[in-house]
């Protein structure tokens, strides 16, 4: 197989170090497994006051990730580079490759979905709204329900995170780390509200060269892709403007962390086998 680097971007509330299992799994498979904590996230905010924190905006995120690739790509020129993004990590890869595609070989994307811009768009209004009567670290119940809230709704509930994984195990070491399921502030919701708007539009759809391999990963209970609606909203948007190279996958009821799923060895061995097949 060719020599090949995937670089993973996270989700919101988490960091790089929920990732360790897929990173040894590529890694026995001779793939360069990179990626590093988001800001406001894991290591890059070990300071509690800046957990849950953008200090720039949603573009100053994508393009610190899109320096992260330049110098990855230059250390190991002859290395395709893969690019795969979960949940918030995939808004951030689509827009990267919105603004530039030739950057990168193939994306995988997981935990995604697609909604009219529209929603994404208000929601970084009345971000701007809060932000402005309570600054930006302000902790709004009213953009984390507006956000994430709903999420676990249709899902029994005993520890609150069902909607993540059908894995208890990893709903409870989720709960338990204290890097995880934190409050973000005003600033990172505004940030994000600002990148979903900017991915779910066509316009900047169409942007992403057409012959990009992208591999789309979810689970048939992920409320993020809508239990599917939205991961095939996006499908037939890509296909309408003609890509040419597009796989999707929805996993029988996994939810939306495919790769923290009971099924994940099957989730890690599909990912593979796209790897060694997309070129």
């Amino acid at each position: 197989m060719t020599k090949t680097i995937v670089h993973i971007i996270h989700g919101m509330k988490e960091h790089m170090g929920r990732y360790q299992k897929f990173i040894e799994f590529l890694e026995e498979n001779d793939l360069l497994a990179i990626g590093e904590d988001l800001e406001g996230h894991g290591q890059a905010a070990l300071d509690e006051e800046r957990l849950g924190v953008f200090r720039g905006n949603w573009f100053d995120i994508v393009e610190d990730q899109i320096d992260f690739i330049k110098r990855y790509r230059a250390k190991y020129p002859d290395y395709r580079y893969i690019l795969l993004g979960h949940s918030m990590g995939s808004l951030l890869a689509r827009n990267i490759v919105s603004f530039d595609s030739s950057l990168v070989d193939g994306l995988i994307l997981t935990g995604t979905g697609q909604v009219p811009s529209i929603i994404p768009s208000s929601g970084y209004q009345m971000a701007r709204v809060i932000e402005k009567s309570k600054g930006p670290l302000f902790h709004s119940n009213i953009l984390d329900n507006l956000s994430l809230g709903q999420f676990n709704k249709t899902f029994e509930e005993e520890t609150g995170v069902e909607w993540l994984s059908r894995d208890r195990a990893v709903q409870d070491a989720y709960l338990s780390d204290p890097l995880c399921n934190f409050m973000p502030t005003v600033s990172m919701y505004k940030g994000i509200f600002e990148g979903g708007s900017f991915v779910t539009k066509e316009r900047n759809i169409a942007k992403i060269r057409k012959d990009l391999p992208i591999l789309i990963l979810s689970g048939e209970d992920d409320p993020v892709g809508e239990m599917g609606k939205g991961v095939h909203r996006f499908k037939d948007i890509l296909d309408a403007l003609k890509f040419e190279h597009v796989l999707t996958k929805l996993y029988p009821e996994a939810r939306h962390e495919v790769l923290n799923e009971l099924n994940k060895q099957e989730v890690y061995q599909d990912i593979l086998n796209w790897i060694k097949t997309s070129h």
